[in-house]
């Protein structure tokens, strides 16, 4: 199968990560599978590092003429199956595709979804079927009026051989002068306000009066330069600044997770989550907020804790509760939720069924 993963944004985070270890999963797997992306866009620069095949395609807010040209000229000129669109902008480019007589999967990453009446006839007409990544989002645009039949749930995948329970946390441990007797509370993700590392912070002089030894781990860079500054006055005006460390971004999760006493996601919208099945797979205890479909994976003192959104002394008491007991058959319960539904092997399986679905009526420009 020959697939064409669009993607227009400029940032970089994990719904592009997620697209790019598509690709290469493809790639590595029989089929051949190409990005599409917007000049200096982040993506690319990781394709490129990757060694990954990519076009550059001047996507814009609206459907951008030049763009969908190339778009059309690519398809025909590569032969394409069908066309992986995983933002919205690129979907509006690709949905004109469509009429044109591509075949377009449309993934769905984030809870973001727009609603406006352009977007609405894009989500009903753009696309020959979805992929959502939890139940969440498939329950709210069936809301919208799309048939459920048309739409997958496909979680994340992650490689085992990479987020493995054996990995120790020492080189983490050494980097930050963290002592091994010292409990390791780590969020990891992007700074940005809906990621909630704030209540974190806010959480923390509860956190260290029931449990002195515990160290912040905050793993991630701002998507923009404001939300940076925000966090790092919060972080100003704790007494517990000094407990609390900004790595920035970092390519070595599984490292971070190893170093993980408690992994925290503080999130005030989440449509899912790469880190919690990392952590699953890694055997560390996971506390995380009851929205989107983090719910959907961490079900409480079965494979986690699960807390009130926004709130401090929620979140303060699950990873106080999480410190100070034996959480040994949870992580056992969520060890095996990982081997069962997000090894990315079994991810990409239904993705290709999902695939095969889109073109079953079908055949594709020539």
């Amino acid at each position: 199968m020959r697939i064409l993963h669009t993607e227009s944004s400029l940032n970089w985070g994990g719904k592009e990560l997620r697209a790019l270890e598509e690709v290469r999963w493809l790639n590595n797997h029989g089929h051949e599978a190409w990005v599409a992306a917007r000049p200096n866009s982040k993506i690319l620069e990781w394709a490129e590092a990757w060694g990954l095949p990519f076009f550059v395609v001047p996507f814009r807010g609206v459907a951008r003429p030049a763009a969908i040209s190339k778009l059309y000229a690519l398809i025909r000129k590569c032969r394409f199956d069908l066309i992986d669109c995983h933002d919205s902008h690129d979907a509006l480019h690709c949905a004109i595709l469509r009429l044109l007589g591509a075949k377009v999967v449309r993934t769905l990453h984030s809870e973001g979804i727009n609603t406006r009446l352009l977007q609405r006839f894009v989500w009903r007409h753009g696309n020959d079927r979805i992929i959502v990544v939890s139940e969440v989002l498939k329950q709210r645009l069936v809301a919208m009026g799309l048939q459920s039949a048309k739409i997958d749930v496909i979680n994340e995948g992650i490689d085992l051989t990479e987020f493995d329970f054996r990995r120790t946390g020492d080189k983490i441990r050494v980097e930050f002068n963290i002592p091994s007797t010292c409990k390791v509370v780590s969020n990891i993700g992007m700074i940005r306000p809906n990621k909630g590392q704030r209540y974190l912070v806010e959480a923390a002089d509860a956190i260290v009066s029931a449990v002195p030894e515990a160290r912040f781990l905050l793993v991630g860079e701002a998507t923009r330069p404001e939300f940076d500054r925000e966090l790092r006055a919060c972080l100003e005006a704790s007494p517990q600044r000094d407990k609390f460390i900004l790595t920035g971004y970092r390519t070595d999760v599984a490292d971070f997770i190893a170093a993980s006493d408690c992994v925290v996601v503080s999130s005030t919208a989440e449509a899912h989550s790469r880190v919690v099945p990392q952590a699953f797979a890694m055997k560390r205890p996971v506390v995380a907020t009851n929205v989107g479909g983090l719910p959907e994976l961490v079900k409480p003192g079965i494979t986690g804790t699960l807390v009130q959104t926004a709130n401090p002394s929620a979140l303060a008491a699950g990873v106080i509760q999480v410190l100070q007991t034996d959480t040994s058959e949870v992580l056992d319960n969520a060890y095996s939720m990982a081997l069962e539904r997000f090894q990315i092997d079994g991810m990409m399986q239904r993705t290709l069924e999902s695939y095969e679905r889109a073109l079953a009526k079908h055949q594709s420009i020539r």
